[in-house]
């Protein structure tokens, strides 16, 4: 699912983000401040959103004028008022709104309206996602996997922030551990971790996710999807309006 979200305010703008990404982790989201940069995205190609999040209070073109425009190109687009006040409700329902949310709303609320959309969206027929915005999880068929060692789950979120390409032991004892010694007990240590991620990944049928190829791992990016993944194949980059893997300090200033 494709969502945009337009709003003035910045601190706003990252709160609805937040709550969005956290209703919809699978969702491919872009954010703009401006409503002209929105609809230039929009009317460019760059950004045809499933759902539109629109601040209704902007300046030209308002959220109401976005909206008309937008469902003149896409009459399938679902629209989503964002407002502090309730008297917009007339104009939203002549224009067939899929849904009018009052501030301050929360993640449930959002979700509510993603799963009673006026034009429904197919969901991705791809079992495995990344979500690596926010708080790095990684889903089988929409449920946060279980992994019984948080250095697992860090393993692997490595493995994704490397996008496919391979890395040494290492490479990997370096970003987990950052400066201690990589001596004998460290290396049997992290001979488990990656035990415990081929043992968590094939309970869900994903051994494949996981390449190992002599001293070196990676992970085939063809077999999951990711947020990040569908942000760097539209040609864009993350505009830092949400933290990217937030729990590991090595993906700090990544982006």
């Amino acid at each position: 699912m494709k969502i945009m979200i337009v709003e003035d305010s910045s601190v706003e703008l990252k709160r609805i983000n937040r709550l969005v990404a956290e209703a919809a982790p699978r969702a491919d989201i872009r954010t703009f401040s401006d409503s002209l940069d929105a609809l230039a995205a929009f009317e460019d190609g760059q950004f045809l959103p499933d759902v539109a999040f629109l601040d209704i209070e902007m300046p030209s073109p308002t959220g109401m004028e976005l909206a008309r425009a937008m469902c003149a190109r896409k009459a399938n687009l679902n629209v989503i008022f964002t407002t502090a006040y309730a008297d917009y409700l007339q104009d939203a329902f002549q224009m067939f709104a899929s849904g009018y949310l009052l501030k301050p709303f929360s993640a449930e609320d959002i979700k509510t309206q993603l799963e009673h959309l006026r034009y429904p969206v197919k969901s991705d027929d791809c079992a495995y996602f990344a979500k690596t915005f926010g708080v790095f999880d990684f889903y089988y068929k929409g449920n946060p996997v279980h992994f019984s060692s948080a250095r697992a789950k860090e393993l692997l979120a490595y493995l994704i922030d490397r996008q496919g390409s391979s890395v040494t032991k290492k490479d990997i004892f370096a970003a987990l551990f950052e400066d201690s010694e990589y001596n004998n007990s460290k290396q049997d240590l992290l001979k488990k971790i990656i035990r415990s991620l081929k043992t968590t990944l094939d309970e869900i049928g994903g051994g494949d996710i996981l390449i190992h190829s002599r001293n070196s791992y990676a992970i085939d990016p063809t077999l999951f999807t990711c947020d990040l993944y569908a942000v760097l194949a539209s040609g864009g980059q993350p505009d830092g309006s949400m933290p990217y893997m937030e729990q590991y300090a090595w993906a700090e200033y990544r982006f």
